[in-house]
């Protein structure tokens, strides 16, 4: 006798998908459905760590939530300058807002409820295919949603892909009861209010909006239109003034979604959008291609892993090689079904039409998105699988006969599920047994926290450990400049600022000045590069000395050198765990070789720098930074074709922004040179060369700034700007005699030029502090010195020197004025705030400073 279920499966089969469906309580009740959930929810479960995946997107989306949970709206306090804009959709750190009131730090609690989120999503996948196919193919699509890498993976990360899948899945479903009920007006509410929802879950929300739009147009359903298209569009253009016009014109954040989306990220700025465009679609083409192969059946091998399992694990090696010849008819079987599928559809469900309108429109944004990752196809998941089960479920009723045929059908199709489920299996096996790894490692409070060479790296980051370290190691108003803004949680208040480890000289330099930084939290890369590296060895100003490691976090106490005391000082240390001798010794070959690298680059020994980088790279098996320098090198050394083409690998990297972006800038500095020597006008060509040496100065390339800027004076030895130039460089790296030299050939090329005098006042100074007879008298001429560096545009120098005078006369009014106006310029806020709060003590009666303190407190 068969089974009551199986029987109406069977049943099922014989009946056309446009009959009516079954209750959805016939759906609800069936025990595989939950026997999958109970699975998923295990993996979960079993794999609920400290980790994050992305950062600094999941540590954000918490950070909102605990602040709008305190009901202060969307406000980043994370960093000394808090902020108010949102960079991401702002629907899911609001639905997570509840949690703060109930845990004091939400990551676990995040995880869980985005865990459910995954469950939801299964259960709502499978009623949507089920009722257009049979609870049997229902099951089976909901088991490969629910064993699919790309679902557990985002499942168990603060991360809002899944949310929004979900109200993707909810939103076609909706669409299909607005169509079957046409007369009951209550399924266009329910839809408009999901499209809202879905709308400020991601980013890429509009998408929905703009799918719905597109389809109710060509089915002429115009009264719908009007509503579907108001009530949304109403409540984004209102989150748009608040986020874009109002937050940012106060703000002006650095990074904005329009910028993002509209900069040139693949071309220069002398080219068009156009340009822009049609080299984002190229490159995002060719990489999606790739990435799209196995979204289904094997989204994680032979395509770009997330960093939580080792393709080297000989399962995991073993699997890629199988797939390797696989690969190919499981493409065509995938696809083939959807495909299959949507061709069934097309004539039995006008609302296939809605779900191709919304898949070209989000694809068209994806494409033309400047970065590229497999994150952004997992709303893709569910629409091909939803269709590859219609199209198997198709062609399974047309082989069905009796039922002892149907019965062998059944059989062979689960068999086949089986196979065709092993290489998800086997990458689920990985992922658990790593994360309980982590999980054991990390909660032993004996044993220091080592890993090996062949851990992925999202478990080399025990952020818990080393935000715990610092908060036990330092006063509260201790600041921390890091990439991995999830160490907030565990800090204890101390403020970080979370930026690009490959941002510019000149702004590390100013950054750790600046918010006066006591620790930089850097992840030693493979074989034992630091972040930051480029630019600790750079510096001048600064020392490092490193305190305490956990894993691949390096904590590095920073030693402000031009400081006589020191504000921040680790004195009590425990001893630091560290790897093998082995690794040790690795580590320490590896930083000098890249130190030798960087010295060779700055002595004009090119080759020897390249020859350095490209071992490095090789060790490193095809390392970004690595790859980077390796170009810097053959960019110095003059071989620009092949730098040119290696810059240009980035583009097809994913999320590789920061790369991207430092790429572009030295594919812009090659442009510029080769583009000068063929200007017909000296003073043209002496104009490109001087902006090539000030962009290089910036990066903390001095001496290649230098040579580049002698290139201006062969161009045009009438040239005062390379002079001024050279000046500046000289006085920014102390050689007051060198910065004279420069001053006297600008007098001689041009006597009547506009800095001459301020520049002689500087010099003047110079000799008057140096013959100054008390400190009292030096610090005033100091003092003028200061306010001349900024005349003369060398802000920086200004800073400096107004912090040593206030080294030894903390109440010096105007030390203190020249640096509240100089953040003020710079918008720094929190130093400003410092900084007035110290000139008001002094002068109660300064109106101007007491309006800027209160404009400036008003804004935290």
């Amino acid at each position: 006798m068969q089974d009551p279920i199986q029987q109406n499966d069977l049943l099922e089969k014989t009946v056309s998908s446009q009959s009516l469906p079954l209750p959805l309580s016939k759906y609800l009740l069936d025990y595989r459905l939950w026997l999958i959930c109970l699975g998923f929810l295990l993996i979960g479960v079993f794999s609920l760590n400290d980790t994050t995946l992305y950062t600094p997107d999941s540590p954000r989306y918490m950070i909102w939530a605990k602040s709008l949970s305190a009901f202060e709206g969307y406000k980043d306090i994370s960093n000394p300058d808090p902020s108010r804009y949102v960079i991401h959709a702002p629907l899911y750190p609001l639905l997570l807002a509840p949690l703060a009131w109930f845990f004091s730090n939400i990551l676990l609690p995040a995880k869980m409820l985005t865990i459910l989120s995954g469950v939801a999503l299964i259960v709502l996948f499978y009623i949507w295919t089920a009722r257009r196919t049979s609870r049997f193919a229902g099951l089976l699509g909901a088991f490969f949603l629910a064993i699919n890498p790309l679902t557990i993976l985002f499942s168990n990360h603060v991360l809002s892909d899944i949310p929004f899948t979900l109200f993707v899945v909810l939103f076609f479903m909706l669409a299909e009861k607005m169509t079957d009920r046409p007369d009951e007006e209550k399924w266009v509410w329910y839809f408009v209010v999901v499209l809202t929802m879905g709308i400020f879950l991601r980013e890429v929300g509009l998408t929905l909006l703009l799918g719905a739009v597109a389809y109710l147009t060509v089915t002429r359903q115009f009264r719908r239109l009007l509503l579907v298209f108001t009530i949304p569009m109403l409540f984004y253009m209102i989150w748009h003034f608040r986020n874009e016009v109002y937050i940012a014109g106060i703000e002006n954040p650095p990074m904005r979604n329009m910028k993002i989306f509209l900069g040139h990220s693949f071309t220069g700025d002398e080219q068009s959008l156009y340009q822009e465009f049609m080299a984002r679609l190229r490159i995002n083409l060719t990489v999606y291609a790739v990435l799209a192969k196995g979204l289904i059946l094997f989204p994680q091998f032979l395509v770009r892993l997330f960093t939580v399992v080792i393709p080297t694990n000989p399962m995991l090696a073993g699997m890629n090689r199988i797939l390797y010849y696989l690969q190919y008819p499981l493409v065509l079987l995938q696809y083939g079904l959807f495909g299959w599928g949507v061709i069934v559809k097309w004539k039995e469900m006008k609302t296939t039409l809605l779900v191709l309108l919304f898949s070209l429109a989000y694809l068209s944004l994806v494409l033309l998105y400047p970065v590229n990752d497999l994150r952004f196809l997992v709303p893709f998941i569910v629409i091909i699988l939803y269709y590859a089960v219609i199209g198997g479920y198709d062609l399974a009723k047309r082989f069905s006969g009796s039922d002892q045929r149907n019965r062998l059908l059944v059989g062979l199709w689960v068999i086949c599920c089986v196979l065709l489920a092993v290489p998800n299996g086997t990458w689920i096996y990985n992922y658990i047994a790593n994360n309980r790894e982590y999980l054991r490692k990390v909660s032993d409070p004996v044993k220091p926290y080592i890993t090996e060479e062949r851990t992925p790296e999202i478990f080399v980051r025990p952020a818990a450990l080393v935000g715990g370290w610092i908060a036990d190691h330092s006063t509260s108003s201790t600041t921390v400049l890091a990439r991995w803004k999830e160490l907030t949680f565990w800090m204890k208040g101390r403020k970080m600022i979370d930026t690009d480890p490959l941002l510019s000289l000149t702004l590390f330099e100013g950054i750790l000045r600046d918010y006066n930084v006591g620790y930089i939290v850097a992840l030693v890369t493979n074989p034992g590069i630091r972040e930051f590296e480029f630019q600790m060895l750079q510096t001048k100003k600064f020392a490092f000395t490193s305190v305490y490691r956990a894993g691949s976090l390096e904590v590095i106490q920073v030693d402000h050198l031009y400081r006589r005391n020191q504000l921040v000082r680790t004195t009590d240390l425990t001893p630091m765990a560290q790897p093998a001798d082995s690794t040790l010794v690795r580590e320490a070959n590896a930083r000098a070789l890249f130190q030798q690298g960087v010295r060779a680059l700055e002595a004009g020994r090119e080759e020897e720098a390249l020859n350095a980088f490209t071992v490095l790279l090789e060790v490193t098996r095809g390392s970004g930074y690595m790859a980077l320098f390796r170009g810097i090198a053959l960019e110095f050394g003059g071989k620009y074709k092949e730098a040119l083409w290696l810059f240009d690998q980035f583009r097809y990297q994913p999320q590789a922004g920061p790369f991207i972006k430092h790429a572009w800038y030295h594919q812009m500095l090659i442009n510029e040179l080769l583009y000068a020597p063929t200007d017909p006008s000296k003073y043209e060509q002496a104009m490109i060369y001087h902006k090539v040496s000030a962009n290089y100065w910036d990066l903390g390339f001095h001496q290649r700034a230098i040579q580049t800027l002698e290139l201006c004076t062969r161009a045009d030895s009438t040239f005062s700007p390379a002079y001024i130039f050279g000046m500046y460089y000289s006085l920014q790296i102390g050689d007051t005699l060198k910065a004279k030299q420069y001053f006297a050939r600008t007098q001689m090329v041009d006597s009547g030029h506009i800095m001459i005098k301020p520049i002689r006042r500087i010099f003047s100074l110079m000799d008057s502090i140096k013959w100054a007879k008390t400190p009292l008298e030096r610090r005033g001429y100091e003092a003028s010195l200061a306010k001349g560096y900024t005349a003369i545009g060398l802000r920086e120098l200004s800073i400096d020197l107004s912090l040593a005078i206030l080294e030894e006369d903390p109440n010096n009014v105007v030390a203190l004025e020249i640096l509240a106006q100089s953040y003020d310029v710079k918008e720094r806020r929190w130093p400003a705030i410092q900084v007035l709060q110290r000139l008001l003590v002094l002068k109660p009666q300064d109106k101007m400073a007491r309006e800027r303190l209160d404009d400036l407190m008003s804004r935290m």
